[in-house]
């Protein structure tokens, strides 16, 4: 029995003894070889350009290079504003039609500022006077400022704005019947007498103050 017994356990042990090396036989699976490949660099392409829209007309479409401004483009800049013209009070430098004097109107104008400058004293509610005097009027003398305006008027030399050239005669409606006339000199100025009788230089604006401005007209002396 003994015999047997080891004979069993011999058989039993063959077989296990005999089936380790089968196993350890058997291939272990392992991942194909990998074959190495040179980095090749792409080659550099161009960003496809950008579509445009089906419905957007072909004459619209403004390319890239028109939109970008270069940089020396100048800036854009706003247009200048128009200048603002002030409106003439004066025609320095216009030829005026004169009858019956005896001096220019330049020369008559600086006859009054000279005249103004010394403080010339003697006119007295002289106004036409003094006007008379700087255009050397001899004959054709009226007896008020109103009346030389009137005359002046019937005789088209009259008008009735603001736009007096130089060594024009400046008249006003004033609480006195005869009026008031000055000589306008350019800038706005105007010599006339001032209550006393003293000739003096002042702006022509302020005799609105003594009444209201008729117009100015052309030295007229005539029949």
């Amino acid at each position: 029995m003994k015999f047997r017994h080891k004979v069993l356990s011999a058989a039993v042990v063959v077989p296990i003894v005999m089936a380790g090396p089968a196993m350890a036989e058997e291939p272990i699976p392992t991942d194909p070889p990998v074959t190495p490949i040179d980095p090749v660099d792409p080659a550099p392409t161009e960003p496809p350009a950008e579509p445009v829209p089906a419905e957007t007309p072909a004459a619209q479409i403004v390319p890239a290079e028109a939109t970008t401004p270069l940089a020396t483009d100048p800036l854009p800049t706003e247009p200048p504003a128009p200048k603002r013209i002030a409106k003439r009070t004066s025609r320095a430098g216009v030829s005026m039609r004169t009858r019956g004097v005896r001096y220019s109107p330049t020369t008559a104008v600086f006859r009054l500022m000279n005249w103004a400058r010394q403080g010339r004293a003697g006119y007295h509610n002289g106004c036409l006077r003094l006007a008379d005097d700087a255009y050397g009027i001899r004959s054709g003398r009226t007896s008020t400022a109103l009346r030389q305006w009137y005359r002046a008027r019937r005789a088209g030399f009259g008008h009735n704005n603001r736009m007096a050239p130089i060594g024009a005669q400046l008249f006003w409606r004033t609480s006195n019947p005869a009026g008031h006339v000055a000589t306008y000199v350019g800038r706005g100025l105007v010599v006339t007498n001032m209550p006393g009788g003293r000739v003096k230089m002042v702006p022509w604006r302020t005799l609105d103050r003594w009444g209201p401005y008729l117009g100015w007209a052309e030295p007229y002396y005539g029949r």
